[in-house]
């Protein structure tokens, strides 16, 4: 165990350290405050005198002039996450190259240890967030000396950083002259009502943390250690009734049953709701903490200002809007004329006894609008077929609209009229069609679909790595490339190079052997890899083994994809006015910016997993940033261009979010132009195909599209069991599958009649098409109007993924029919 050491600083009231920490000062002026955390800045100096490599002196690479000498600088919050100045510094100092050092026969662990740090504020003993502390980085790294401006206040914690450096045997200077300007800036953001309450917060998450923690570790209460939890500072006369400070683990452990939980996870003091400091959560973030990591905050902005229609108030309807409520949609309505019956309220969770003869939509709503205070809950009473007929323009007013079970004649109207509201004289022809969601069950069966004008996205979510340009590696990546020197590197260097380099080196220097040329032929790419492998120095040195696995992207030329040029063709991109969509702005910038050398999309900086060490890893996602940022400011300027030259959106500029956006995923650029929804039934190509390669869903699908030709023809739904209405329904089916060509398929051999052995396991029989529809269009003829608990929960989850889908622009929907078959527990996606 280190000795403990008495806490004797050095004091210096040098000009040299005084200027020093003035540079440092200005660092931690960079800071972002927050009322959580400390402003801090850090310099790490490599000494002009005591070197014994005065001829290897570094060339700096955060200084110029009088202070080549600074090897590093850092701020808190500088890099991602909540980082501190010192690890920041330490981080930028190993991602240096031997370049910038001072050439190789020096390394960063031996300027390290002749490095002096200057900071601002006495380096960190202890993290509430539970990272590593500074003070345990610098002992690492083994810095010569630590120059301080001011011991770290108690505000958050106690810190014991400068005792734990001298224990370690570090020199600890306290610079004289600027403890209150360093305390100042320190504190920035730390004199408001909100960084009161927060800390006082701070001190109950500690608490909260070490309670967690027992009970991981199935310790009683009792059994825990009296640890003492921070006390709040001085009262703040603008906080009203000021909590009471928990005072042990004991005590607040005791408490924990009392505790309101939605006060404890979701709500915030007054104080925080007020506020909007950044990197602070708010309610919202809190709420929906799992699902903004999925959809980020442009995609929860959608959902929050989106309005939704649901056509029918059915336990299915029900279930889809729970899953939708719960996200934080912003709005929705329930259409349904009817009134609730007893037969609803066994099958509905969103109605009770009293709702017996009263409107389905106004009591649907009730318990609907409970489960999300920040949703706005509409019921419209009136009958779909009356607003077709009189207020035609009422379902342009939604974002999306959702027809759940309704009559095929009025659906026909509908989506018609959503398709080209140009067929309703009173609507503007310039009006933008919502999409359609059709949703049908009957019993165990269930399918979907999505009526889709126009639809691009941006964000795909697209499992297809970005090109990483290996064969156009932009400058300062080739530079890095021919910066090392291979041969000379020791063992563990050589063997985290990783493969992004090896290539780029590989390939240029067969370029230089092949007349510019890359391998083409299969001998040829051969070489190359043996190139790669002659290149270890040994055997298990898996980078060059994952170079070797990626070699073909060496060879594989990088273009715009065909998907990406198809959209510069396309007529909207081609004809663009003030009410373009702002993708086709976009996409038509996107044209102009490829047009131009390297000929490629924006690069991307997002790097894959590699076989590296962190610092040659960092040091490579630093330079495909920086090209990135630079590609992004050239595209910008494209696309501002095109605005400023009259062609630019109604709304103004394209928002740079949307810009940010767009160019992080130009690789995987999506626009859907679906068709007006009429299932398959009538589209004779698209069913010759969809039964031989998903039979069960097309049973599914054309069982429930009989249901309701049934009705249609018929004025009733079919009656349950009946032999008559089924054999209709089993004979419209089959006309269908007719005009596809289809024949019945004949009946198996008996084995007997083929000799087969009778001792041989017999194979299981594949069940053909007409046994499907015989089996689904018994199901439906079973039940024809029963609505499941348990297929209205699994549509409820499955349709609203789609529509968040749509609401969002992100991710791909599904791309034809969904069927659902619970009886067989399948699903499949039928092509329409």
């Amino acid at each position: 165990m280190a000795k403990k050491v008495e806490i004797a600083y050095r004091p210096s009231d040098d000009p040299i350290h005084v200027e020093y920490l003035k540079l440092a000062l200005d660092e931690a002026r960079k800071c972002e405050p927050t009322p959580t955390a400390f402003c801090v800045g850090c310099l790490i100096i490599i000494p002009g005198v005591d070197l014994n490599i005065a001829s290897a002196l570094p060339v700096a690479s955060q200084g110029s002039g009088e202070n080549r000498d600074i090897l590093s600088t850092g701020f808190s919050r500088e890099l991602p996450g909540n980082t501190h100045a010192e690890a920041n510094a330490l981080t930028k100092a190993y991602t240096l190259s031997a370049v910038e050092i001072g050439g190789e026969r020096v390394s960063i662990d031996d300027l390290l240890a002749l490095s002096d740090v200057y900071t601002t504020l006495e380096p960190c003993s202890v993290r509430l967030s539970g990272l590593a502390p500074c003070v345990d980085a610098l002992v690492k790294a083994k810095i010569r000396r630590c120059f301080v401006g001011v011991a770290e206040p108690k505000d958050f914690v106690e810190c014991e950083g400068q005792r734990k450096l001298m224990e370690a045997g570090i020199e600890v200077v306290r610079v004289k002259g600027l403890e209150e300007e360093c305390l100042a800036v320190a504190r920035t953001g730390h004199d408001s009502p909100l960084a009161y309450t927060l800390q006082r917060e701070a001190n109950y998450r500690v608490a909260a943390t070490l309670e967690h923690l027992s009970y991981e570790v199935a310790l009683p209460i009792n059994d825990l250690p009296d640890l003492q939890v921070p006390s709040p500072p001085v009262p703040h006369p603008q906080v009203d009734e000021p909590l009471q400070p928990r005072i042990s683990l004991k005590e607040d452990a005791k408490m924990k049953e009392s505790q309101d939980i939605e006060s404890a996870t979701v709500q915030l003091s007054p104080v925080l709701e007020t506020t909007g400091l950044p990197g602070l959560p708010d309610s919202k973030e809190r709420r929906y903490d799992r699902q903004l990591r999925l959809w980020a905050a442009s995609g929860q902005s959608a959902l929050e200002s989106a309005h939704i229609l649901v056509l029918g108030a059915s336990p299915t309807a029900t279930s889809i809007l729970k899953n939708l409520v719960l996200p934080g949609i912003g709005a929705f309505t329930i259409l349904n004329d009817g009134v609730v019956e007893g037969k609803d309220l066994g099958a509905n969770f969103f109605l009770e006894t009293e709702s017996l003869g009263k409107n389905k939509a106004e009591e649907a709503i009730k318990f609907l609008g409970e489960l999300n205070d920040s949703v706005a809950a509409h019921a419209e009473t009136r009958s779909l077929a009356s607003i077709l007929d009189d207020d035609p323009t009422y379902l342009h007013k939604f974002s999306l609209i959702i027809a759940e079970n309704i009559p095929q004649r009025i659906l026909e109207r509908a989506t018609a009229l959503i398709w080209d509201p140009a067929t309703a004289d009173a609507v503007d022809p310039q009006t933008v069609s919502p999409p359609l969601i059709v949703v049908r069950t009957s019993g165990f069966l269930a399918d979907f679909g999505i009526q889709l004008k126009e639809h691009p996205i941006i964000t795909t979510h697209s499992d297809n790595a970005a090109s990483l340009r290996i064969d156009k590696p932009f400058p300062s990546l080739l530079a890095h490339a021919f910066s090392l020197n291979f041969d000379k590197m020791d063992v563990t260097d050589h063997g985290h190079i990783p493969f992004v380099v090896i290539l780029v080196r590989v390939l240029q220097e067969w370029k230089n052997d092949h007349a510019g040329k890359a391998p083409s032929t299969y001998a040829e790419k051969q070489e190359f890899k043996q190139r790669i492998l002659k290149m270890k120095k040994k055997d298990d040195e898996e980078n060059f083994d994952e170079a070797v696995a990626q070699a073909y992207k060496a060879w594989t030329n990088t273009v715009v994809p065909s998907e990406i040029d198809a959209l510069f063709n396309d007529p909207s991109t081609k004809s663009l006015n003030a009410n373009s969509d702002p993708f086709f702005h976009l996409v038509h910038a996107l044209q102009i910016y490829t047009s131009q050398p390297p000929h490629t999309l924006p690069l991307s900086a997002t790097l894959p997993d590699m076989k590296s060490d962190t610092k040659s890893y960092i040091h490579l996602q630093r330079l495909y940033k920086e090209q990135a940022a630079e590609d992004k400011a050239r595209f910008t300027d494209i696309l501002r261009g095109i605005e400023s030259g009259g062609a630019g959106t109604g709304s103004g500029s394209v928002a740079l979010t949307m810009v940010d956006d767009f160019v992080k995923n130009a690789h995987a650029l999506r626009l859907i132009r679906g068709r007006k929804w009429t299932g398959l039934a009538d589209d004779v190509e698209a069913l010759t195909l969809a039964r031989e390669m998903a039979p069960s869903g097309v049973a599914t699908h054309l069982s429930l599209c009989a249901l309701y030709a049934f009705e249609g023809e018929n004025g009733r739904l079919p009656k349950a069991g009946d032999e008559s209405d089924r054999a209709k329904m089993t004979a419209w089916v089959k006309a269908r599958l007719t005009a596809t060509g289809w024949a019945p398929e004949p009946e198996p051999e008996d084995s007997a009649m083929t000799g087969a052995d009778e001792d041989e396991e017999a194979l299981p029989k594949e069940i053909t098409l007409w046994e499907h529809v015989t089996n689904a269009i018994g199901e439906v003829s079973r039940a024809p109007a029963a609505e499941l608990p348990t297929t209205a929960a699994l549509m409820g989850g499955m349709v609203a993924q789609e529509v968040i889908k749509v609401i969002t622009k992100q991710y791909i929907p599904i791309d034809g029919v969904c069927a659902v078959d619970l009886v067989s527990s399948t699903t499949g996606t039928v092509k329409v």
